[in-house]
């Protein structure tokens, strides 16, 4: 299970680092690069309902054995596990809402799925 939701403003065109404690099913336990089998994502713009993007990830890329306390968390003392810098082309119009959804597929137990809700900002002369 993963400490969700996350839900933010940010300018349109800029990469976002995505966060979250996903932990081991049914447990409190922090899960580890080896509960992980896969993580994959999809990127929908709330205004049209329109999937825009969807792809995989690297586990090893943005998955950590142990919790991350830099600065960037800031939704508690406990860390995160799962942080990915979203890239800039996912989240391209601004005035927008969109709706990621981030899938992890476990060695054990359902799927978990990560949701992410980006305002982006209206900027005068940028559609």
């Amino acid at each position: 299970m993963a400490d969700i939701i996350h839900q933010f403003k940010m300018l349109p065109d800029s990469g976002v680092f995505l966060m979250a404690r996903v932990l081991v099913w049914a447990t409190t336990t922090a899960a580890t690069k080896s509960d992980i089998l896969s993580i994959a994502y999809t990127v929908h713009d709330m205004l049209t309902g329109v999937e825009d993007v969807s792809d995989t990830l690297v586990v090893d890329d943005v998955f950590y054995d142990s919790l991350q306390t830099d600065s960037r968390w800031t939704a508690g003392g406990t860390g995160y596990n799962f942080g990915w810098l979203a890239p800039e082309a996912n989240v391209p119009k601004g005035g927008r809402k969109y709706q990621v959804l981030v899938e992890l597929t476990m060695t054990a137990g359902p799927k978990q799925i990560v949701p992410y809700v980006i305002d982006t900002e209206r900027l005068y002369g940028k559609a």
